[in-house]
């Protein structure tokens, strides 16, 4: 249950978090300033808001791609360049996935209760004359459990960001001039306020709900079926 799910995210997190450290720096690479503060207004979706929420790259590395990416920051850094903002990352995937998934039960029991649904959905193997009904009820419960949980987390992402795109100082710099998730929580309260730590919250919660919504719809929708098909 829940352990296995942890150790699945822990897992799936060796591999996500090298990915988006590259995607991360390929993002910022080309913006000028150390913070892009103007590029955060306006709707210029997720990857212009991450830049904005993230201090670019060194001036001095160009990737021309993921794999040049990929060998430059393994060699100022090594291996544990990309797993920059690994811990962040998972303590950013656990409490996500908790608050998802406790507020879409909270969200889909309201939702039915108010539509008057509890009782068709029980009765949903034998009658399947409102289906449709639930389906809506399951897919808004998503959307929502997808709002809360990205609004909540948000400051964890904005961290886990810059962490993942500083350079930390190279390979041959002392451990102790490394940025911690810590340290840059601090200074983006001392320079922005609060609010820095909110940062792409709009296109965050734009991009957790429509994931959300389709991955409940289908995964709901292939439960149906799949009790659908059982013998009696």
């Amino acid at each position: 249950g829940a352990a296995g799910g942890l150790c699945a995210s822990l897992a799936a997190q060796t591999v996500a978090v090298p990915v988006d450290v590259i995607s991360q720096r390929l993002m910022v690479q080309g913006q000028r300033g150390q913070y892009n503060s103007s590029s955060s207004s306006g709707g210029g979706g997720a990857a212009t808001t991450k830049a904005a929420a993230a201090p670019q790259a060194p001036a001095a590395q160009r990737y021309r791609g993921g794999l040049d990416a990929l060998r430059q920051i393994v060699a100022a850094q090594g291996v544990r360049g990309l797993y920059r903002g690994f811990g962040t990352s998972a303590a950013l995937v656990v409490p996500s996935s908790a608050i998802w998934w406790g507020s879409y039960g909270l969200y889909h029991r309201a939702l039915a209760s108010a539509l008057l649904l509890r009782e068709q959905q029980q009765q949903q193997q034998q009658r399947d004359h409102h289906g449709g009904a639930t389906a809506a009820v399951q897919a808004l419960a998503g959307l929502l459990a997808g709002v809360t949980s990205a609004t909540l987390t948000t400051p964890l992402d904005v961290v886990k960001t810059r962490l993942q795109v500083s350079d930390g100082g190279g390979a041959s710099a002392a451990a102790s001039s490394a940025p911690s998730a810590w340290r840059i929580a601090r200074e983006l309260v001392r320079e922005e306020g609060p609010l820095g730590l909110m940062r792409g919250v709009g296109p965050r919660v734009l991009n957790v709900s429509i994931w959300s919504t389709a991955m409940i719809t289908v995964y709901e929708f292939l439960k149906r079926i799949s009790v659908k098909q059982q013998p009696e």
